[in-house]
């Protein structure tokens, strides 16, 4: 998982509530289907500590994050990015596959373009907190259907 992406989605998991490092690594986990490191999680708890997104304090042995007023000006700095580029990432497979249709078949980036309107959903979903479980049941499932398409066996990191 790219360092950067790691970062915002530790962001996002922060903004809910106050959580431990080892909290991080599972709802990474469970966000994502991969297993971060301590290594990993730890130098960007760090390094988002020094940029002001999160507080830390230490109660019975444990460090407990929290989103600062710095981490929430982030997050909403991050979501008009990512609206920004979904909308131009749309626009750009929508014009991309009425160019290159051709003559009714089903296209690559038709078939792109139809992952669009499915990020927006979950996105939503996800905002709203509505059935997360299920969201993350459904797109599990889906994975796995690509997945035997293509002769992958099941793999351990969609079965969490």
């Amino acid at each position: 998982m790219k360092k950067g992406f790691l970062k915002m989605a530790m962001l996002h998991i922060i903004s809910r509530g106050e959580i431990t490092g080892y909290g991080l690594i599972k709802e990474v986990e469970g966000l994502t289907g991969i297993r971060p490191s301590p290594g990993a999680i730890y130098p960007i708890l760090k390094s988002m500590k020094e940029e002001g997104w999160v507080e830390a304090e230490r109660r019975g042995g444990k460090v407990y994050y929290r989103i600062s007023p710095g981490g929430e000006e982030k997050l909403k700095e991050i979501q008009e990015l990512r609206e920004e580029y979904l909308k131009k990432l749309h626009q750009t497979l929508s014009l991309a596959s009425e160019i290159f249709h051709h003559g009714g078949e089903v296209d690559d980036l038709t078939v792109m373009g139809m992952i669009l309107p499915l990020v927006s959903e979950v996105t939503e979903l996800m905002r709203s907190r509505k059935d997360i479980d299920e969201v993350k049941l459904i797109i599990r499932r889906a994975i796995e259907s690509l997945k035997k398409l293509k002769g992958e066996g099941d793999d351990e990191r969609c079965n969490n």
